[in-house]
């Protein structure tokens, strides 16, 4: 391969490395490239439950959340193309000794735009139990996308305008100069770029360890979404969050329910592939009886295992590096990153070409 000139380079072919490459094309830049080392979307965003909400605790999130779920409401019209938004309803429950800052967050999303309500937890016509629950909060155009479909969604548009995705292509490594990015080695051979972004998720720390101090704040961290079958009759719940639980879940097809709780297994190495932990399946279920009496009958059909780069405020590093001028890292979104896609497409966007203007 020849030395090419590209005017950005990203590193990372799930959700947001995608993102970011339809942005930067929309914006105007004549040659951008996206970098994946395996098949677009088969790191973490392969098996993301793609959940589609506003509310956080972290207000911070909450507003990448808000400025993100109207793209997808009006996906096709902005990409022609999909994401696989599905409307169901989304709840979240806090417990009783964050009532008051779940209301003050409540409040504060809604005079931007009233999508949130706090639920009347005895009149609330919903298939949960609310014991131990202080506040659940629902938002009705909540619900949950295809990531896999959203990337390739994004990537399709990205290439119709002229960007360049390429699949199977290993980063070797970042090549600086002088304090200053000038592009990667690849196993197909050198890209050069002024702007390289790292949104390789996982793989992250391992690209940036030795040029900038954001690899340190990076860990990797097991994720595990285990699949029951509801019992005949039963209908689970719309896709919710329990922050007394730290339970997870979403509806999947053929009466299949997904749930997750956090997992306390650290610095995984990506591209080992795992079976889903055994012990995690029958702890979730026990716990989910809380929250879904039937659970107690429901049968296990096995699940997701896979993976995220975290940070330790759950608040993934959205920045250039003081280390390195041109070289900007988007990674750590700690299991989180899909509903916030757009927003951090828009805001590396931004600061790329603020960066080169």
């Amino acid at each position: 391969m020849e030395k090419k000139w590209f005017d950005a380079v990203i590193v990372g072919g799930g959700v947001i490395g995608a993102s970011i490459f339809a942005q930067l094309i929309e914006s105007g830049m004549t040659s951008v490239a996206l970098i994946e080392k395996s098949s677009f979307a088969q790191g973490s965003t392969g098996k993301s439950g793609g959940m589609l909400r506003t509310y956080h605790p972290d207000s911070y999130l909450s507003d990448l959340a808000f400025e993100s779920m109207p793209v997808f409401l009006n996906f096709r019209d902005l990409y022609r193309g999909e994401c696989g938004y599905t409307q169901t309803g989304f709840v979240f429950l806090e417990p009783v000794n964050r009532g008051e800052d779940a209301f003050r967050e409540v409040a504060r999303i809604n005079s931007k735009l009233p999508v949130l309500q706090i639920l009347d937890l005895d009149k609330a016509k919903l298939p949960i139990r609310f014991e131990n629950v202080g506040v659940a909060i629902y938002e009705e155009r909540g619900g949950y996308g295809d990531p896999v479909q959203t990337t390739l969604s994004w990537i399709k548009y990205g290439r119709e305008q002229g960007g360049i995705a390429y699949e199977g292509v290993e980063v070797k490594n970042l090549i600086v100069q002088s304090g200053k990015v000038s592009g990667i080695e690849t196993s197909i051979g050198r890209m050069e770029s002024d702007v390289v972004i790292v949104a390789a998720g996982a793989w992250s720390k391992m690209l940036l360890e030795g040029l900038s101090s954001e690899a340190d704040c990076i860990r990797t961290k097991a994720i595990q979404m285990n699949a029951y079958i509801c019992p005949e009759g039963i209908t689970g719940p719309p896709p919710f969050i329990d922050n007394t639980t730290q339970l997870y879940s979403r509806p999947g097809p053929g009466g299949i329910i997904s749930i997750g709780a956090p997992t306390d297994q650290w610095d995984i190495h990506p591209d080992q592939q795992y079976s889903v932990d055994s012990l995690a399946v029958e702890y979730v279920k026990n716990q989910a009886v809380k929250r879904l009496s039937w659970m107690t009958s429901a049968a296990v059909s096995g699940g997701k295992r896979s993976f995220d780069a975290y940070t330790a405020d759950n608040r993934g590093i959205l920045s250039s590096s003081d280390q390195v001028k041109g070289l900007f890292i988007c990674s750590g979104w700690s299991g989180g990153g899909y509903k916030i896609a757009p927003e951090v497409g828009r805001l590396v966007k931004n600061s790329v070409i603020s960066y080169l203007s």
